[in-house]
């Protein structure tokens, strides 16, 4: 009926506009498709439109706070205070919300600074739209194992583990309880044991037997960051796919440098090549895990650097290369940590309306409280500004 219905109404038009009947329904169909077209445009501009308004209070937020001790005239200000009353005034003078007390210790401002780079993260993570929000829960995971490393350091250390819950900062599943259950932890196995329930219990037990063999803290540190990084990578399946220029640019450069640092520090403490060969995580920008296998079989530090010829990673690192036969480590890795943030701020500014200024402020803090510990040191230590500027991370500066 409704066909009949439709039929004899283009029939009753076709003859009022004096049409054939079969033009008049191409003619109508053809509006139809228009139609059609110009909907699902409409849609594809509001779907980009309704992302930059997801996106429009958490990016206007941490271009408020800032970063601003990583930029050169904040850190200026800073080299030239003269004691702690002067350092904590230049730090609330730049407006970040850290508060520094004058008769803070070295170790109280350390676990300050550690609650601020959380609390500021967390603070972070209550903004942020579900799209992309799987990745920043992933580098929650960066921040518990800055922790771990911390508890694995203790035990590999002549005071031991009593008391550790006090040093270290609750973040993600490392909570209250998690961490007061963590004092007095004899070994490996045991902190393994006592992290149950949570992801690090099986990642720690799988290396306890190389663990209790060592007498370096290293390769438990790097199966917590390599865990962590797995974590990280896997995470851009769950984030919208708009959003994974900016995620996958940040992380191929991340991994890339966290592989190259395994393989520099590996190389120093003579590591068979059989162990480091599992160390290293895929999804790196530029190297697979079967290159840094075979960069590992050069005789030393140097000879690993000037295999990077051609990339990036070697013009920064010959930056920082000696006329010394054993480079500095510290040297080498502040080199690539410049890098490294010279790349988010980067990916920052061409991904300015989604993703880019959140995954800057986060890498960022984490080098302003590197930058604000070494400062404060220092002035504990007496040490000249000289001594510690290159240990300074910028983001105006590669070398």
């Amino acid at each position: 009926m409704a066909g009949e219905d439709l039929g004899s109404m283009l029939d009753t038009l076709s003859k009022g506009l004096s049409l054939d009947p079969g033009l008049l329904m191409i003619g109508a169909l053809a509006m139809l498709l228009v139609i059609v077209l110009v909907i699902v445009t409409f849609l594809g501009y509001f779907r980009v439109l309704l992302t930059i308004a997801q996106f429009a209070y958490p990016i206007a937020r941490v271009k408020a706070i800032g970063n601003p001790f990583i930029r050169p005239e904040t850190l200026q200000r800073m080299r030239e205070t003269r004691n702690i009353y002067e350092a904590c005034t230049a730090v609330r003078e730049a407006g970040a919300g850290l508060d520094i007390p004058e008769n803070a210790r070295p170790e109280d401002v350390d676990r300050i600074l550690d609650a601020w780079y959380i609390n500021e993260f967390n603070a972070l993570l209550g903004t942020l739209p579900d799209s992309i929000k799987p990745f920043f829960l992933a580098y929650q995971g960066v921040l518990e194992v800055e922790q771990l490393v911390k508890a694995v350091r203790m035990i590999y250390s002549p005071w031991g583990t009593a008391g550790i819950s006090s040093r270290l900062i609750p973040v993600g599943c490392l909570t209250p309880e998690r961490l007061r259950n963590l004092d007095g932890a004899s070994g490996i196995r045991e902190l393994a044991a006592r992290l149950s329930g949570t992801p690090y219990e099986e990642a720690l037990s799988g290396i306890v037997p190389l663990a209790e063999q060592s007498s370096s803290p290293f390769p438990v540190e790097n199966t917590l960051w390599r865990f962590s990084l797995e974590r990280l990578n896997l995470s851009r399946i769950h984030i919208d796919p708009s959003h994974l220029s900016a995620v996958a640019g940040f992380l191929g450069i991340f991994t890339d440098v966290t592989n190259i640092l395994t393989l520099l520090r590996a190389k120093r403490q003579g590591i068979p090549a059989d162990v480091v060969s599992e160390w290293f995580v895929p999804g790196g920008a530029v190297y697979e895990e079967w290159r840094l296998a075979q960069l590992y079989e050069n005789r030393g530090v140097k000879e690993i650097i000037n295999q990077l010829a051609g990339t990036d990673y070697y013009t920064v690192l010959s930056f920082a290369l000696s006329d010394a036969e054993e480079p500095d480590l510290s040297m080498l890795e502040i080199a690539l940590d410049r890098f490294l943030l010279a790349r988010v701020v980067s990916l920052s500014q061409v991904h300015h309306l989604q993703g880019g200024p959140l995954i800057k402020y986060a890498i960022a803090r984490r080098y302003e409280v590197r930058n604000l510990r070494v400062l404060f040191h220092s002035l504990y230590e007496g040490l000249s500004i000289t001594d510690v500027s290159r240990f300074i991370v910028t983001e105006a500066s590669l070398s």
